[in-house]
């Protein structure tokens, strides 16, 4: 299964974190390293099956567990209106 990002969805991804922005919600999602490089990797295109192997094989960790914290990204990411596979949301308004 492939990950789509939202329309109007940005992110910027290092070695020592990342930083999503939603510009219709206009909100941030900050990432540690490990969830960075996890969502780099997925909004390229990576299957997800493909890269939780990669990364149990690579960090030496069991695949149960990395593909639990693949979905826990994918259910935060939900949340905050990252991927397309929700209904878009409505536009947020700031107070005056």
């Amino acid at each position: 299964m492939r990950v789509n990002p939202a329309p109007g969805v940005h992110w910027t991804c290092t070695d020592r974190g990342g930083a999503v922005l939603n510009l219709h919600t206009e909100r941030w999602t900050i990432l540690d390293p490990t969830a960075a490089h996890m969502w780099a990797a997925l909004a390229d295109g990576t299957d997800i099956e493909d890269l939780a192997t990669a990364l149990a094989h690579t960090h030496d960790v069991p695949l149960e567990r990395v593909t639990a914290d693949i979905a826990h990204l994918l259910d935060q990411a939900r949340a905050a209106y990252l991927t397309t596979d929700h209904p878009r949301p409505r536009r947020f308004r700031r107070p005056r």
